[in-house]
């Protein structure tokens, strides 16, 4: 299993295996530095919860402000550092964005002796990598208007959401320039099992693709974008990470929308900093307030759709809120486990998979 792979038994053991190995310490642990960190961020639910249980505590604790940028796509990060104008200090981003960034020499190694003692071997497998630190499991799956369509006579699947016959309605999907994208649920809609979706096929996901474009309102490129195409009316049915909806109604608060977790799909989401980020002490310092395991236990109770990526974090973990987590045991069999690696495989050019993807997206969006 390759270390940008997250299996069932990570999801369920949350074993202590690690594949990182230990970076040397940087040149900037000895500098000083302003008390500021810069977050990329597309805001929305998440961030508020962020700052609520972790960025204000951190504030209190340490007078270190934590101030949210825009968030940057790939390009823009090679963009920053090829000529010296980084202006934030991290981002979240998947295993495939940590492997070619990482490969690429865009992300600072994380210093893990700045961080507590034992937290490598704390993480759950594929947490700890070279340039990147797992901190929650998260996922995207189905979801559907629940004034359109009654619970029992929803759509079950990738195939339901392609069946405009059955499941008449407006649909919304991702792009596949956001960390989890419309490629492998293509695929799945067209009956690929889950277990065999990598290597992946491109001109048939691309072919599926085009049987449900005449029916997609917008692709969007950020999670509150789509939860808002959903929750407004202008889709009936599409795909959305599943913690903001699962959080509103935890708060109480009726989206309009319901989500199906059949061929949900999971992974790891970790926390980088670009290569001369000009905060990497500060940095350091959030990461390992953050994944103290109350600290890290308060953040996923107040949102109670993530998965944990530190073990010890259990005992503090709301055992009300576990049904309602992804990689909960009842959801994990019908999880479809996303492989980055393939997504990070580049060809001689250089090219990843990532990038010719969204090249050939740009290309069949436009027609």
């Amino acid at each position: 299993m390759s270390e940008y792979t997250i299996s069932r038994r990570t999801l369920l053991t949350g074993a202590a295996a690690t594949t990182a190995v230990l970076a040397s310490s940087a040149v900037w642990a000895q500098q000083s530095e302003e008390p500021v960190i810069l977050y990329g961020t597309t805001g929305g639910i998440v961030e508020e919860v962020q700052r609520r249980t972790i960025f204000d505590p951190f504030t209190a604790a340490t007078g270190i402000k934590v101030v949210s940028v825009p968030y940057p796509k790939l390009a823009k990060v090679e963009a920053m550092v090829s000529t010296n104008t980084v202006d934030l200090d991290f981002w979240e981003i998947d295993g495939k964005e940590v492997g070619i960034l990482g490969r690429r020499n865009l992300l600072e190694p994380i210093d893990y002796s700045l961080l507590r003692s034992g937290l490598r071997e704390d993480l759950i497998p594929n947490a700890a990598l070279d340039h990147g630190v797992g901190t929650i499991v998260w996922g995207a799956g189905i979801v559907y208007s629940a004034s359109t369509f009654k619970e029992g006579a929803h759509p079950r699947s990738w195939a339901d959401v392609w069946d405009v016959s059955k499941f008449p309605g407006p649909r919304t999907l991702p792009d596949p320039a956001y960390h989890i994208g419309p490629i492998e649920a293509a695929l799945l809609a067209d009956g690929v099992p889950a277990d065999k979706l990598y290597p992946i096929d491109v001109d048939r996901a691309f072919a599926s693709l085009d049987k449900i474009k005449p029916h997609i309102v917008k692709f969007w490129s950020t999670s509150p974008e789509g939860l808002n195409l959903m929750t407004s009316g202008n889709a009936l049915v599409g795909m959305n990470t599943l913690g903001r909806v699962i959080v509103m109604k935890h708060e109480g608060k009726d989206p309009g929308i319901n989500i199906e977790f059949n061929q949900a799909m999971a992974k790891i989401s970790y926390w980088g900093m670009p290569k001369s980020a000009p905060h990497p002490k500060n940095f350091h310092r959030l990461l390992d307030f953050y994944l103290e395991p109350k600290n890290h236990a308060a953040f996923l109770n107040a949102y109670p759709a993530y998965g944990m990526t530190i073990t010890s974090a259990q005992p503090y973990i709301d055992p009300t809120t576990l049904p309602n987590r992804i990689n909960s045991p009842e959801k994990v069999p019908n999880l479809v486990m996303l492989n980055d690696a393939w997504w990070m495989e580049e060809d001689n050019s250089g090219r990843s998979n990532f990038e010719r993807v969204n090249e050939r997206w740009a290309s069949w969006i436009g027609n």
